[in-house]
């Protein structure tokens, strides 16, 4: 099957990229591309162009002194999208962080077929993947619309920007505007990376797991916010947050819910003076780490009060125990060991 002129220039390109050890070749394919990328406003030249640098970073990656200038520069385009290109964009910037530490080469250049089906799909397929990809980011949207509705309503307070907001309500409404579906995205992604969440995160951690051992327990805006940051997380892998860090602040998070839960009960308990319900709120604040609480003391304390066993022991330990104590029994006597 013969291939059209760009697609064997592409394979050339790739090719000659990957031959080479001169860093300055190297560089320079990298440069040409982003100025290629830079405001093209064409939908199909856009997707080809980064799809192509996908493809050129897996062949080869950057060097470490080029990262940051790439890195930068797909941030950018991220932001200033308007055709939609954000999923690919970011599937660029997650490559980029790992090809950029490890720095291995792809075995061998893609083939003219991998350029082919990559990069130069028609039209029809063209539509069909930006669709599929909004799809996807409108679930996303509703999702974090609803988390940060969430958080305001709980802080009572305005906790992300105005413009971020008004992009994912307008989205949220007109799920079948492709571009505004994007728009908002391309916000959200912007708006994680230039809040440095990573950090922002190591420090809510911080002082969530402070307080999840303090007598009062965890608040329930702490629990909010964390599952907001930690959603914007997932959503924006180029924001940094790995894997790993994600799975610990997700399983803290359930101890918090938890934790929560189980405060409930045990002032539930209190309030009816239920001592079946305070015995089974102390025992399962007991059993999930959560004795600590000040309200698992108070539990406690009210059972001691409740509780007609308790007094019981308590009144043995200070004057013994009311019941008679047993007579001892006479000394049996053998008859045979008197003599007349």
């Amino acid at each position: 099957m013969p291939y059209s002129l760009p697609i064997n220039m592409a394979q050339s390109l790739l090719a000659r990229v990957h031959k080479t050890e001169d860093i300055g070749i190297i560089e320079e394919v990298y440069l040409q591309l982003c100025k290629q990328l830079t405001k093209n406003a064409g939908y199909t030249n856009s997707y080809k162009g980064f799809k192509l640098f996908i493809m050129l970073i897996r062949t080869v990656p950057p060097t470490p002194e080029l990262k940051p200038f790439l890195k930068h520069f797909l941030t950018v385009a991220t932001k200033d999208d308007a055709l939609g290109m954000a999923s690919i964009i970011i599937e660029a910037l997650e490559l980029l962080e790992a090809a950029a530490r490890l720095q291995i080469r792809a075995p061998s250049a893609p083939t003219p077929k991998d350029i082919n089906d990559a990069c130069f799909r028609d039209n029809q397929t063209l539509r069909h993947a930006r669709r599929q990809s909004t799809v996807g980011h409108v679930a996303k949207i509703m999702n974090t619309k609803q988390q940060m509705e969430e958080l305001e309503s709980i802080l009572q307070r305005s906790a992300f920007p105005s413009d971020l907001k008004e992009a994912i309500q307008f989205a949220s409404k007109n799920t079948e505007d492709t571009s505004a579906v994007e728009s908002a995205w391309s916000m959200l992604t912007v708006y994680a990376e230039s809040q440095n969440l990573k950090v922002q995160l190591h420090e809510l951690v911080k002082e969530c797991k402070i307080r999840i051992k303090s007598l009062e327990g965890i608040p329930e805006y702490l629990v909010v916010e964390l599952d907001a940051k930690l959603h914007v997380a997932r959503m924006t892998p180029s924001c940094g947050v790995t894997g790993t860090e994600l799975d610990e602040y997700a399983n803290l998070r359930k101890s918090m819910q938890k934790q929560m839960e189980v405060r409930e009960k045990l002032r539930d308990a209190y309030k009816k003076k239920d001592i079946e319900l305070l015995h089974e709120a102390v025992d399962e604040a007991s059993s999930t780490n959560n004795s600590n609480l000040e309200d698992c003391k108070n539990a406690e304390e009210l059972i001691n009060e409740l509780d007609p066993s308790i007094i019981s022991q308590m009144f043995t330990g200070l004057f013994g125990s009311s019941e008679p104590e047993p007579k001892p029994e006479p000394e049996k006597v053998r008859l045979s060991s008197w003599r007349i």
